[in-house]
């Protein structure tokens, strides 16, 4: 019997984009992400929880003369903190890592000029109290809810590590499953985390994001791995204060991580921790460059007091930068001039409103199937009609496959 042509050439095209989707090489994959991010600008919505707010170290707060350039000296810093606190915050979470002492203190200006020249003076007339700058930072960090960043260095084999930094490390998420929780999580080979008087003040979560291969950040680890130790994100660590939450745990099988629970919430995660940030709608600051999609104060006008009072209460507030030397710049499916804080934020806001981003687990073979099914169908119905009616469905086809992903991703979020 003899095969029509139409239904050859059908179903070797069918079979070849199932093996391109199977596989994922690398254009297959651009194409899939380009296309993802198209339909996430069209579906972003507007900051759903009100909770999130930012504490921006912009150019403005940098240019006063009293100031001056980053890094600020702590007791500046320290102020800083006070304002956000008295200002009603409920959590207060540094995008920021101080990794060594604040060397503008007296008491470290004192000891280095004893060192590099074989003197030994002091400097009277100082209080005691303000001798030590990362001592008021300190004791700020104290007053309330806080979090100071840390950073983890990624590696595919990290073997053993320095356990002996972060001596003050408590543990406060707990692996639930069988098995080594360690073999699914991001591991990092080295952490980077700030200087002891003040992590013993406060609680520290890294704040990297992990972009895609096209450095584009998508999604984002919730947990991450160091040696035995497990280390919440900058965002996670933020909902776990907001809610009083003393402990969360991470619920896993042996295909991986399920989700991340505090106490009634339950965040979904991918098998590596990972969550799909939803992105909200953004506005571009004219004068930084920087797009944003939350409410935005400059550091600055908080120490100065120019805020109004309580505009913070009950408010999460990230503290990071958009100052041009400092930019943390990253890109992400809605912007490629995105400020690293407020990549936390959006995840923060996702979580509070229930709307983050997932792939379920049986997705990839409802999409398989999807592949196989249109495949077929198109090949039978081209052999049977007519070639204008051919392409109609064909277009048809692909503008509702189209509408219908984007449907589930902006009314069920997958």
């Amino acid at each position: 019997m003899k095969i029509s042509p139409v239904i050859v050439i059908g179903l070797v095209v069918t079979i070849l984009s199932l093996v391109l989707f199977i596989s994922g090489p690398g254009f297959v994959q651009a194409i899939s992400n380009n296309a993802y991010d198209a339909f996430l600008r069209q579906t972003c919505r507007e900051p759903q929880s009100d909770v999130v707010v930012i504490v921006d170290i912009n150019e403005q707060s940098l240019s006063r003369e009293e100031y001056g350039q980053w890094p600020w000296p702590r007791h500046l810093v320290a102020k800083l903190n006070d304002r956000i606190l008295e200002l009603g915050a409920s959590v207060v979470a540094y995008d920021i890592v101080f990794a060594e002492c604040d060397r503008t203190s007296p008491s470290a200006v004192e000891n280095s000029i004893n060192r590099h020249f074989d003197l030994n003076v002091t400097m009277s007339g100082i209080p005691e109290e303000v001798r030590d700058f990362d001592a008021l930072f300190a004791n700020s960090l104290r007053r309330g809810k806080t979090i100071l960043g840390c950073y983890m260095r990624y590696s595919t084999n990290p073997g053993d590590v320095d356990m002996t930094v972060d001596q003050l490390f408590a543990p406060r998420y707990f692996a639930i499953g069988k098995g080594d929780i360690t073999n699914h999580l991001l591991r990092a080979d080295q952490i980077t985390i700030s200087i002891p008087k003040l992590t013993d003040a406060s609680v520290s979560a890294y704040f990297n994001a992990f972009p895609d291969d096209d450095n584009i950040v998508r999604s984002n680890p919730l947990v991450w791995g160091y040696g035995e130790r497990i280390y919440p994100a900058l965002a996670l660590e933020a909902i776990r204060l907001y809610k009083n939450v003393p402990q969360g745990n991470i619920r896993y099988d042996e295909q991986g991580i399920l989700h991340v629970r505090l106490k009634d919430e339950i965040i979904p995660t991918d098998s590596a921790g990972r969550i799909v940030v939803n992105y909200r709608k953004v506005k571009k600051d004219i004068r930084t460059g920087f797009t944003s999609s939350f409410p935005s104060y400059s550091a600055a006008d908080v120490i100065e007091g120019k805020l109004s009072p309580g505009v913070f209460k009950g408010k999460i507030v990230f503290v990071g930068t958009s100052a041009v030397g400092l930019r943390d710049v990253k890109a992400t499916p809605v912007s490629a001039e995105f400020s690293g804080v407020e990549v936390h934020a959006t995840i923060v806001d996702n979580i509070l409103a229930g709307d983050i981003l997932q792939i379920p687990l049986g997705m990839v073979a409802v999409q398989a199937l999807a592949i196989i099914i249109v495949g077929v169908f198109l090949t039978l119905f081209i052999k049977k009609s007519r070639s204008w009616l051919s392409f109609l469905m064909s277009l048809a086809i692909i503008l509702g496959l189209l509408k219908v992903s984007l449907v589930i991703l902006e009314k069920y979020h997958l």
